[in-house]
């Protein structure tokens, strides 16, 4: 049984409880999220099984998960890189820290992105598919197309970073 950490508005761990409990009660976590570029300027986006316990058939942005108990936030954004897209052996970038809050998932959710150019293989039991972006047409796409909320903001913020130049 997985479990994951508990967390206040500042991210102090309360208490340990199992994924199902913090998914039914809706409880703050923590999480990961790791935004994909690669060098033609294109934002991988997945398209989410109709499964999935939040935001089912919704899209979203490149790989991330929720982090297990005493699981570090890079760590884990490793390790969803790895099994949600079959991602390894990249160097990831720190974005921000982000609160988010909504009537599916309370989270703290720490962001990273990372650029790479090999094949994609999806978790099938998590990601019913994938495709890459423009990233300049990724607001238009997130317009007209169910995509996971949080994920909008992320990329809303990530976007105006991405103007500016990032690392």
């Amino acid at each position: 049984m997985e479990y994951v950490d508990i967390v206040d508005e500042l991210d102090n761990v309360i208490k340990a409880v199992p994924h199902k409990e913090m998914r039914d009660k809706n409880l703050r976590h923590r999480g990961s999220v790791i935004i994909v570029l690669n060098s033609k300027k294109e934002f991988l986006i997945q398209k989410r099984q109709n499964t999935a316990k939040v935001y089912p058939g919704y899209f979203a942005s490149g790989a991330g998960g929720c982090i297990s108990s005493k699981e570090l936030y890079e760590v884990a954004a490793i390790r969803e890189l790895r099994e949600e897209v079959g991602i390894k052996d990249v160097d990831l970038y720190f974005l921000f820290k982000y609160n988010y809050e909504d009537e599916q998932t309370k989270a703290i959710l720490q962001l990273y992105y990372c650029i790479y150019e090999g094949k994609i293989t999806v978790q099938e039991e998590e990601v019913a598919g994938f495709f890459w972006q423009p990233i300049d047409e990724v607001e238009e796409f997130m317009k007209i197309n169910k995509y996971a909320p949080d994920d909008i903001l992320i990329f809303k913020k990530f976007y105006k970073m991405y103007k500016k130049g990032l690392k």
